[in-house]
């Protein structure tokens, strides 16, 4: 949700972080309010100018001692995503790409997923299917929520009609049973809507049923 006092609240955070000379903590708020704007307000540009930003902060840190990087990082991806920013959201995605990642991560499937949709929404239909594939393939590894998270931006290229619904069904058929089993109210949620938005263009026949998982 939008958080009324946030704007506030973060400027105090950015004056008392600068006075202390903690980037880090800086980074990480700024990233959240990254977030904030792309998800839950229609504050894009002002995003960019954060992520922009935050690329200037990150200049000077070292990032091997940041646990929290590649949230930061996918941060930044989503802000000049959503700006129309490809190139600059791409080049963050390789920095994420070239560091050594020993788990599966749901922001570094983030990465992969928003490289394959900038490329379809550029005209690259074949290197950016071929990436959301590799996404796909990535996204099985998390937890449930994370999986569902992953194929909820499909759903973004369902509705652009970039991508053929019927093709993932099955896959977010999988992704909304997973979810229920596990129990979480955010990933049921998150898979009812990849599940319910693809059922809903793939086949007439199924309309009344993806009305129900949308309701």
């Amino acid at each position: 949700g939008i958080d009324p006092d946030g704007d506030e609240q973060y400027r105090e955070l950015r004056e008392l972080a600068l006075q202390a000379g903690d980037l880090r903590s800086l980074a990480i708020a700024t990233a959240g309010r990254i977030m904030s704007f792309t998800f839950n307000e229609t504050r894009v540009p002002e995003a960019a100018s954060l992520a922009s930003e935050l690329e200037g902060m990150l200049r000077d840190m070292a990032w091997d001692a940041m646990p929290e990087i590649d949230i930061i990082l996918v941060a930044i991806v989503r802000a000049y995503h959503a700006n129309c920013e490809f190139d600059a959201a791409l080049a963050t995605v390789d920095a994420m790409m070239v560091r050594p990642h020993d788990e599966p991560t749901l922001d570094f499937a983030g990465a992969y997923t928003f490289r394959g949709v900038i490329n379809m929404c550029r005209g690259n239909y074949e290197s950016g299917r071929r990436q959301l594939q590799e996404a796909i393939q990535y996204a099985r590894l998390l937890p449930p929520v994370g999986y569902a998270i992953i194929l909820s931006f499909w759903s973004q290229i369902v509705v652009l009609g970039m991508y053929e619904p019927g093709e993932l069904v099955d896959e977010m058929r999988e992704a909304l049973r997973r979810a229920e089993s596990f129990g979480d109210i955010c990933g049921i949620i998150t898979a009812q809507f990849a599940y319910g938005t693809a059922l809903l263009r793939a086949d007439d026949a199924s309309r009344d049923e993806a009305i129900e998982v949308l309701e």
